[in-house]
Order: structure tokens, then C-alpha cells, then sequence
């Protein structure tokens, strides 16, 4: 609980009614009316002195309740530096003004009255000190015109001053001590990017479930250093890691130490604060009570102490229902504390119960591990008889009527060795079917094996076939060049041949020619002579009669030689045919060679890719009989089994 008059004081605490107490330099009037609590963002009934308003502005008089004074009266109040007015306690607009402080003395203030509570008053004199007037940001919007008197002591508490950029630069308001501090920090602390990276996968982590540790480690506390790498021994690597890291660790044990200073002398500052401003509205209400008597009004102070009173009463019915919300809470508090009492009660008794049970569950737990151990032994024991009789069960047969005792364990095996049987039987069954499976896999794979070898056989033999038929190929394409080469050089000799008998012809036909001129010649001259010479007569028809039967001869040989030119260009004609005939075959046989020699590389993968199956199928025939093998040796096996 809060005194009264701490209570009325303290215009940092935000209401929940929406109330907040009147700052001092709204208080510093004099009037109990400034001093009462005031919603935000309304207008409160005070007064001011008369002051006339100027440049259309009616600043200093009352707003909503209007009262004067005597000139005495507003004198004393004017010389004590404050005059309340409703416009010095208005809420200014969120748009205007930057956002309310969440922390120190004046949280709960607005803000030109959080810029004028610093009023630089002396409550023991009425001497003023400089104060510095209110300022705005220049992004806000300024406020209405007031003359320049509106800057006087009297007027300090209205919160519609005149301020333009010039002004705001040159009237900026002190910086706080607890700012510098805060740029220091912040420009000491600023986060890198991996810090940043840090920060997120830490928040990351807790999303998930990491829970982070409840404290940071102080100055005194070790760092792991060995874990982190620093390079090889002694190094300059691990030096400046090592400093760096002791450097850190001081830099946050000073960080931390300066902060808590600084928490320490915040909380004392605004308890001085408050304890002054409590201070400063007392004064201020006994100077307004005392210049009330002064003047002789007994109306204004009784007024001033009804306002006073109704203040007073307001407070402590605000404090009578914080009183009464802190007892609801505290009831509210006892009961939950005395549920969890007894739901911690309940809890330690199912714990209780629980331990009970535990203790009980593990006394049967040692017990059935003592009977498990002891079953275990027993039957460790009877193994070892178990194996005794099969070692001695040859002698047991003749004892077996002195023998009774054991009639239930033979029983037992024999009725174990029935179920083998029956368990053989049908693993005996199940290896018939499989084996037929793989006889029939096996009988299968033959199959296929031997399809597969009758087709390598027929491709290889149709491989030595074409090979074959190549060769053959080759050899008549050899044979065939030979003799068109031998038909070519004899075309070569015959057209020699026919080059000369043309020659040789051709020097007979200039002889006959020659023969039958010199001939003609002389039978005209014979002619011409013929009168002359019949003395002659007979040795010329013998001539004539030689020269008639060498030109027959003549013509006779011209004949044959033209005959033989004939037949020798029928012949010449035959071989250029046959000459053709053979070259189209050998191109024929060209083509079919190169068809050939292109066949080759297919069959050459065919049978490369018959010779992959072939020892893929002679590799399945393997194990397909190694598989066989198996069974057979199982069911071999099997079979032993059974008749034993």
C-alpha cells in the first residue's frame, strides 16, 4: 500500500481508470484543483490569473470553471513561475508528439509536460531559475501562433509555444545522462551479423523446446577455451582469441555492472523525484491556502479546501480501490496458493502411494527374478540330464522298467521328437516342392541352354558360311581381275595387232594404188604405141598377163586382209562386251563384298551377345545346380534326420 502523500505524488504510475496525476509544472499555480488527478486527454477545472489574451489567443484564462482572483493573489502566483491552465494539461495528440516515456519519473506524462517538468524552481524562494521552454520534433506539426510573451515564467505550463526548425535546433532539450549511457551501450553492443545469425537460431531453438540457461554467465565464471579452436599451441592465434575472449568477458561484466548501477540510481532519482514533486504541491497548496489569508478571501479557501478535500478524497477513493483490487488479488493469491498446497499435498500422497507400489512392484520384481533364477538353475540342471540320458540311452533301454521315475521326461521327448518329425515331414515336403521347382527351373534352363546353343550353332555356322561364301567371293573377284587384266593386256595386243595390220594394210593399199597407176599408165601407153610396137607384142601380153596375175594376188591379199579387219573388229567388239560384262560383274561383286564386310560387325555382336547368354545360361545352370546340390544333400540330411 502507498501513502497518501507518496501517492499524490507519483505521476509516473499509470492508473487503470485512465487517471494520471498532475505533473509539477502544472501543480507549481498553486491551486488544489492543479494537484487533483486528470484523465488523459481531457481538459481538468483549474483557473489562472487574468491575463488578457493576445493575438487571438486566450491563454491564461480559465477554461472550464471560471474564477479571478485579487491582484494580490495572482501576483504571489505569478511570481511563483507556473500558472495552471486546462491547455498545460491536455493529452496532446499521438500524431503530434513522439510516444509516452515507459520508464522513470515522469512515464505517465505527456509529453510537453514530461519537457517542462524540469522547472528549475526553488521551493524556498521565489527566484526563478533559466528553464529551457518546451520543444517539438520538427516532423511534428507545430502549433498555433503565440506572441513571444506566452514564453514567460507565467506561461511555461501551456503546452501551445511557438517553435519552428530554427527553434527547435536552437532550444533542443538537455541530454540525460541515462541517454549517453544508452548510445554508449548501444555503439558498444552493436549486434554484428553473427550475432544476428546467433539471436535467431537461439529464438529458433526455443520455438522448438530449447530451454536457454536462467542467468549469463558473470566475470569470475571460466570460459571453455579448450573447445574452442585457437590454432597450434602458443601461437598468435591463441593469444589474441585468448585476449579477445577476456576482453568480451570483462567488456559484459562491466556492461552488466554499469547497468545495474544505473537501474540503482534510476529507482533512487525517481524516488527523489517523487518525494520532491510531493514536496513542490504541498508548497504550492499552502502558498495558494496562505495568499488566500493574506488577501482576506475565506470564499477561496474554503473553496481550495474543498477542492482540496475532494482531491484528497478522490485519491483515497482511488487508493481505497487499489486497496480493494490489491485484496481480491491477495485473496485471489491465498486461495491459488492454498489449491497448489493441496494439490501438492494430493501429489505427495499419489507419490507416496506410488513409492509404495514401486517398493512393493520391486519386491515381487526380486522375487520373480529369485524364482528365475532358481527355474533357470533347474533347468540348467536338467539339460545336463537331458544330455546324459541321450549319452546313456543305449543302457536305459534294459533298465527301463526300474527306471519309472523319468518315464514323464521321455514322454516329453518323445512327444518333442514327434513334433520334429512332423516338423521334418513337412520342411521334407516343402524341399520335395522346392526341389521339383528347381528341377524344373534346372529342366527349364536346359532347355533354354540348348535353344541357346542351337542357335550359336546355326550362327556360327552361318558365320563359317558367309565367311565361306566370302572367301569364295574373294577368290572368284581375284580370279575375275586376273582375267580382266589378262583380257585387258590382250585387248592391249590385239588393238596393237590391228594398229599395225592397218598400217600394213593401209602401206598395200598405197602399193596396189601405185601398182594399178603405173599399170593404167602403161596400158595407155601401150595403147598410144600399140601400132608401133606389135613386134613387141608378145613379150608385153606376157608382162601384161605378170602384172595381171600380181595385181589378182593383189586384190586377193587386200581381200583376205580386209576379212581378217573384220574379224579382228568382231572380235575386238565380242571382247570390249565380255569386257563390260566382266567389269559390271566385278562391280557387282564389289557391291556384295562390301555388303558383306558391313554383315560382319552385326554378326559379330550377334555372336557376341549369343556368347553372353551363353555364359549367362551356363552361369544359371551352375547355380541352378549347386542349388540342386544343396536340396539334395538337405533332404539327404532330412532324410538321416528321419530315419534316426
Amino acid at each position: 500500500m502507498v501513502p497518501a502523500t507518496q501517492a499524490y505524488g507519483m505521476e509516473g504510475i499509470d492508473r487503470p481508470d485512465g487517471v494520471t496525476p498532475a505533473s509539477p509544472a502544472a501543480t507549481l499555480g498553486g491551486t488544489a484543483a492543479s494537484v487533483a488527478p486528470q484523465p488523459r486527454g481531457a481538459a481538468s477545472e483549474s483557473w489562472s490569473p487574468h491575463v488578457p489574451p493576445a493575438a487571438g489567443g486566450s491563454i491564461g484564462t480559465p477554461t472550464t470553471t471560471a474564477s479571478t482572483f485579487p491582484p494580490g493573489a495572482s501576483s504571489v502566483y505569478s511570481g511563483m513561475g507556473a500558472v495552471p491552465n486546462a491547455t498545460s494539461r491536455m493529452m496532446p495528440a499521438a500524431s503530434n508528439h513522439p510516444p509516452e516515456q515507459t520508464n522513470g519519473p515522469g512515464a505517465a506524462l505527456p509529453y510537453d509536460q514530461r519537457a517542462q517538468q524540469p522547472t528549475g524552481l526553488d521551493p524556498l524562494s521565489k527566484q526563478h531559475q533559466p528553464v529551457p521552454p518546451p520543444s517539438y520534433p520538427p516532423s511534428g506539426p507545430v502549433p498555433s501562433a503565440v506572441p513571444p510573451s506566452s514564453h514567460s515564467p507565467a506561461n511555461m505550463a501551456t503546452s501551445s509555444v511557438p517553435m519552428d526548425a530554427s527553434d527547435w535546433q536552437r532550444e533542443r532539450p538537455a541530454v540525460q545522462p541515462r541517454q549517453l549511457f544508452r548510445e554508449d551501450d548501444s555503439m558498444l553492443s552493436f549486434p554484428s551479423n553473427r550475432e544476428i545469425w546467433l539471436a535467431s537460431t537461439l529464438a529458433l531453438a526455443v520455438k522448438q523446446g530449447f530451454v536457454p540457461p536462467a542467468r549469463v554467465p558473470s566475470v569470475d565464471e571460466g570460459l571453455d577455451i579448450e573447445r574452442v579452436d585457437t590454432g597450434p599451441d602458443n601461437s598468435m592465434k591463441e593469444a589474441l582469441i585468448k585476449s579477445m575472449l577476456s576482453l568480451k568477458l570483462q567488456a559484459t561484466g562491466l556492461r552488466a555492472d554499469l547497468n545495474k548501477q544505473m537501474r540503482n540510481e534510476e529507482e533512487r532519482v525517481a524516488a527523489q523525484e517523487r518525494a520532491r514533486v510531493a514536496a513542490l504541491q504541498e508548497a504550492a497548496f499552502y502558498r495558494a491556502k496562505l495568499a488566500a489569508n493574506e488577501s482576506g478571501l475565506t470564499d477561496e479557501r474554503a473553496r481550495l479546501d474543498r477542492q482540496r478535500i475532494i482531491q484528497l478524497e478522490k485519491l483515497v477513493g482511488h487508493i481505497t480501490r487499489e486497496h480493494g483490487e490489491l485484496e481480491r488479488k491477495v485473496s485471489m493469491l491465498v486461495d491459488q496458493t492454498k489449491l497448489e498446497a493441496r494439490l501438492r499435498q494430493l501429489a505427495e500422497d499419489r507419490l507416496s502411494e506410488t513409492t509404495k507400489r514401486a517398493l512393493s512392484a520391486e519386491e515381487s520384481q526380486l522375487k520373480v527374478y529369485e524364482e528365475y533364477s532358481a527355474l533357470q538353475k533347474h533347468t540348467y540342471e536338467t539339460e545336463a540330464m537331458l544330455r546324459d540320458h541321450a549319452a546313456q540311452i543305449s543302457t536305459l533301454t534294459s533298465r527301463l522298467a526300474a527306471q519309472q521315475v523319468e518315464r514323464d521326461t521321455l514322454d516329453e521327448r518323445l512327444s518333442s521328437a514327434t513334433r520334429t518329425i512332423d516338423t521334418n515331414r513337412s520342411m521334407l515336403t516343402q524341399f520335395q516342392e522346392a526341389l521339383a521347382a528347381a528341377h524344373a527351373r534346372v529342366s527349364d534352363h536346359e532347355r533354354q541352354h540348348s535353344e541357346q546353343q542351337r542357335q550359336h550353332d546355326a550362327q556360327t555356322q552361318q558365320i563359317l558360311q558367309l565367311r565361306n561364301d566370302l572367301q569364295a567371293k574373294t577368290a572368284e573377284l581375284e580370279m575375275k581381275s586376273e582375267q580382266l587384266e589378262q583380257q585387258s593386256s590382250s585387248v592391249t595386243e590385239l588393238e596393237s595387232m590391228v594398229q599395225t595390220l592397218q598400217r600394213e594394210a593401209q602401206k598395200h593399199r598405197e602399193a596396189a594404188t601405185g601398182g594399178l597407176a603405173q599399170l593404167l599408165a602403161m596400158q595407155q601407153h601401150q595403147q598410144a604405141a600399140g601400132g608401133l610396137h606389135d613386134a613387141s607384142a608378145d613379150g608385153t601380153r606376157e608382162t601384161n598377163v605378170s602384172h595381171q596375175s600380181h595385181v589378182q594376188a593383189l586384190q586377193d591379199e587386200t581381200q583376205a586382209l580386209r576379212q581378217l579387219h573384220e574379224e579382228s573388229r568382231a572380235s575386238l567388239a565380242s571382247m570390249a562386251t565380255t569386257l563390260q560384262q566382266a567389269t559390271d560383274r566385278s562391280t557387282q561383286l564389289q557391291r556384295t563384298n562390301n555388303k558383306l564386310f558391313a554383315e560382319i560387325p552385326s554378326q559379330r555382336k550377334q555372336l557376341a551377345s549369343a556368347l553372353h547368354e551363353l555364359s549367362t545360361l551356363r552361369d544359371k545352370s551352375h547355380a541352378s545346380r549347386a542349388e540342386d546340390e544343396q536340396h539334395s544333400r538337405a533332404l539327404e540330411a532330412a532324410q538321416i534326420g528321419t530315419r534316426r
